[in-house]
């Protein structure tokens, strides 16, 4: 009995974890590519769960739901990237960070204002299906979840080393001048990060909402815990970032399953602060994304 708990919490952890994981994925390659903290970042999140919820809606099917809301999600990233980035990407760190708060707050009171403070869920055979392992049972959704944040990372490391524009993106991590000077299309390579980036959260809400109540300020939340978890990670570190956002996850499981869910929204910034005391180097590490299985990109 102790251990069918453990490893339901554990299963849960490990679905907290990549949620955080492909939040924050999109969250580092922004910032080791543009060197921009996005605060609007946990707003693709919800606008993903959102968005896969109203399609699920409208068109009965919860499979097309997802893809459409992921298209759209990296459109609203490349626009992102367009209206609120690069008019001010220049002038300061500063600037950044007030138009993508902005821009996060105006997302929130959108939402608000369109579908109400009413919780919404999605309604889907999966998440009432069960299968059982060794005793223990998940729903397909868990299994689906797990399988397809698999698959997304595994994709994204190849694409990150084996396309044209994954290495230009690594290359302008390292040296924007450079990439400048031998030609590469610098702006286009950041709208492809915002796209990326908001494609992957809205992946992300996309396939926890049928086990999630959704509501407009969901987003807020997970984006801080994901700036815990890419301090903790290292900044512009994929792998680190993954890492991270999956030991996060399970902690905070088993911190709510044995001691209390009270508890378990505090473990994130506790940890966050034990690493800006214990690690503080990790803050003036120059940013540069790195694939999933080297230390540092070529």
């Amino acid at each position: 009995m102790v251990g069918e708990v453990l490893w339901n919490y554990l299963m849960n952890g490990l679905i907290v974890g990549s949620v955080y994981a492909m939040v924050a994925v999109g969250l580092t390659l922004i910032f080791g590519i543009l060197e921009v903290v996005n605060f609007a970042h946990g707003e693709f999140y919800m606008l993903g769960a959102y968005l896969t919820w109203l399609f699920t809606e409208t068109l009965g099917y919860y499979e097309p739901a997802i893809i459409i809301a992921i298209v759209i999600l990296a459109i609203v990233g490349m626009v992102t990237e367009r209206v609120a980035i690069r008019p001010v990407i220049d002038k300061g760190w500063r600037l950044p960070i007030v138009s993508t708060m902005g821009l996060m707050i105006f997302i929130q009171n959108l939402v608000l204002y369109i579908w109400t403070a009413t919780p919404k869920m999605i309604k889907t055979s999966y998440a009432v299906t069960y299968l059982k392992f060794f005793g223990l049972s998940f729903t397909l959704q868990h299994i689906i979840v797990l399988i397809i944040t698999v698959l997304t990372f595994i994709s994204f490391h190849f694409f990150l080393m084996k396309t044209k524009t994954g290495k230009a993106m690594r290359a302008l991590s390292q040296n924007k001048e450079a990439c400048r000077v031998f030609g590469i299309n610098v702006p286009k390579i950041y709208s492809i990060t915002f796209a990326i980036g908001g494609g992957l959260s809205g992946l992300a809400g996309g396939i926890v909402a049928p086990l999630y109540v959704l509501y407009p300020t969901m987003g807020s939340f997970i984006v801080f815990k994901c700036f815990a978890v890419i301090i903790m990670g290292g900044f512009g570190n994929i792998k680190g970032a993954i890492i991270s956002a999956y030991i996060l996850g399970i902690a905070e499981s088993l911190l709510g399953g044995y001691i209390s869910y009270t508890w378990k929204d505090m473990l994130a910034f506790v940890l966050l602060i034990a690493f800006l005391l214990f690690r503080p180097c990790l803050l003036y590490t120059s940013p540069s994304p790195r694939d999933l299985s080297t230390s540092r990109m070529p």
